[in-house]
């Protein structure tokens, strides 16, 4: 016998431990731990059943096929940028999608706005946030969508029914279920014109991005014909209730940034459903980065080409800024005359915020070598306060229900806007690892080009709600989220 054995058989402690018989487990003992039934796999692509409408502003349909189980759903699409166009916000293309819709004749089951998919993509850890932005072509410099090119960007839409495997869509069993995918104006990109010197000036302009090739990939799960009888039988022998979760973004509050001092916001969560979770986004929409004057074409003349080139630089450096998750001093929740967080760092919820039930405590983190580069749509400035004990999504950990309290409200201070167009950090080696400062030689600022301009705060809730499905008619409704 080990010598090791002999002071462990002493030792008070490991008796004490090994009275507790139930929780003993002999790791050497082989055994099978859990088995999934062999079974088929298929991608289908899928067409809009309206495409020919397809392009800014504009919203196509996806009629998902009646087979199996859905397990993924990945939204393709082509970008082309307008003649001349330069720089675009870090966040690439997901500024074309408005919101995503998944419908069951008609009643929404689940929807995903642009910033709830910020919201989502926050609580992946960095490789998992890394597929999106190379899908969506997210650089940090705004200059990866220059004119000349057509991009093809991939989305895998990362709505609950695809979380957890359990909850995925019988669709060979329920009623016919689409997926909507509404598109914004995708004025997002900057087009430049003329020559400095020439009389005619340097001159911007927003752009329009032309869209094209919309394709839906869907990943269906497809059981024998026994084990899918069996299934089905065991689901739907009266109304299957599921519990799932969906987004929901509260009404915007608006502000004016400035480099003077910290701009303070706020936004009363109406809803009244049961939440696991709140995040909060301060940023500045492409559509709000540009003043009327900035849109001007310019005066012809060599007196006022110097002025049109100026106001041309700030327009590329104001859309490089666009759509940008700021940087935040302070957050607080307070609710029926109670402060549920008090106003705390935000630093606290960006680095520790996301809490977990694995041995590393936290859902996420910067890796070893993290510069801004790495986060290019600052994913990292998208603040959760989270309700639950873990950030695993298959299952519920709790949260609050917002029905009974009493003008529930979430306030932060916004950073001053006096930093460089890298949004967080000054720039070098060393990007974003300095040391967080708020003085005015500090970094971690807001960039100074949206000096002046309007930046928006927006909570996006994560929502426990109930799914029903009838089982005469696979009719599958919304139920509970409240």
């Amino acid at each position: 016998m080990s010598i090791l054995n002999q002071s462990n058989q002493n030792s008070s402690l490991v008796n004490s431990l090994m009275d507790a018989t139930q929780s003993l487990t002999n790791p050497f003992v082989y055994s099978i731990e859990k088995q999934v039934p062999f079974h088929g796999m298929q991608y289908i692509r899928h067409d809009p059943v309206n495409a020919a409408s397809f392009g800014p502003s504009s919203s196509i349909d996806f009629d998902l096929t009646k087979l199996g189980f859905l397990r993924s759903a990945i939204f393709t699409w082509n970008t082309t940028p307008p003649t001349g166009a330069q720089d675009c916000p870090p966040s690439g293309t997901l500024n074309a999608i408005e919101r995503i819709e998944l419908l069951s004749a008609s009643r929404r089951l689940a929807v995903m706005d642009r910033h709830a998919l910020k919201a989502a993509f926050s609580d992946m850890p960095a490789d998992v946030r890394s597929n999106y932005f190379k899908g969506l072509h997210s650089v940090s410099s705004g200059k990866q969508l220059p004119a000349g090119e057509t991009y093809t960007s991939h989305l895998f839409v990362p709505m609950a029914f695809f979380s957890n495997i359990k909850n995925s869509l019988a669709l060979s069993f329920v009623e016919p279920i689409k997926l909507r995918i509404v598109m914004s104006n995708n004025q997002y990109c900057v087009i430049k014109s003329g020559v400095h010197g020439t009389g005619d000036g340097e001159k911007s302009t927003r752009g329009t991005m032309a869209l094209t090739a919309p394709e839906l990939y869907c990943e269906y799960r497809i059981l024998d014909p026994e084990s899918e009888d069996a299934t089905i039988e065991e689901n739907y022998d009266n109304v299957l209730t599921q519990l799932s979760y969906d987004y929901h973004t509260e009404v915007e509050a608006t502000g004016t940034l400035t480099a003077t001092g910290e701009l303070d916001m706020s936004v009363e969560l109406k809803d009244p459903g049961v939440i696991s979770a709140a995040y909060v986004i301060v940023s500045c929409d492409y559509d709000d980065v540009h003043s009327a004057t900035e849109l001007t074409d310019g005066a012809a003349g060599s007196s006022s080409a110097g002025n049109t080139q100026a106001k041309a630089q700030a327009m590329q450096k104001n859309m490089v800024a666009a759509e940008q998750a700021l940087v935040c001093t302070s957050i607080g929740f307070k609710a029926s005359g109670q402060e549920i967080v008090p106003e705390m760092p935000a630093r606290i919820l960006e680095l520790y915020g996301r809490r977990n039930l694995s041995s590393a405590h936290h859902a996420t983190g910067f890796g070893n070598t993290y510069q801004s580069r790495d986060d290019p749509t600052n994913l990292h400035n998208v603040y959760k306060l989270d309700f639950g004990v873990d950030s695993d999504n298959r299952y519920n950990s709790g949260g609050i229900s917002l029905r009974e309290l009493n003008a529930p409200t979430i306030s932060v201070k916004v950073r001053r806007a006096s930093g460089s167009a890298t949004l967080d950090g000054e720039g070098g080696a060393d990007e974003g690892q300095r040391p967080e400062t708020t003085g005015s030689l500090g970094s971690n600022k807001n960039p100074g080009v949206l000096t002046g301009k309007t930046v928006k705060m927006r909570v996006v809730l994560k929502k426990h709600v109930l799914i029903s499905s009838d089982p005469a008619s696979g009719r599958l409704v919304q139920s509970i989220s409240n």
